[in-house]
């Protein structure tokens, strides 16, 4: 998982190969995962261009699976995933 330089939130599989991105090239500068649950990519002005829409789940943490899917978790169920599996 890799915030590139030009604004885009990627998940690459082992071969480098992008398999899922945010859409965000251009807006994005930062991304942070928030104590409330939400992952949220910010632009320089610190305005939310993009977010996972997991917020109010306090404690759900982002967590690198094996088969390479980036998930947020909160008690036990998978409440966001994207990456290589499909």
């Amino acid at each position: 998982m890799t915030m590139q330089a030009n604004g885009e939130l990627v998940i690459s599989n082992r071969a480098g190969q992008a398999e899922w991105a945010s859409g965000t090239v251009g807006t994005g500068y930062r991304v942070i995962m928030q104590a409330d649950g939400n992952l949220v990519i910010y632009n320089q002005q610190v305005f939310g261009v993009w977010s996972s829409g997991t917020g109010g789940n306090q404690g759900a943490f982002l967590e690198l699976e094996s088969n390479g899917d980036v998930v947020i978790i909160y008690q036990g169920k998978i409440l966001w995933s994207a990456g290589t599996s499909g």
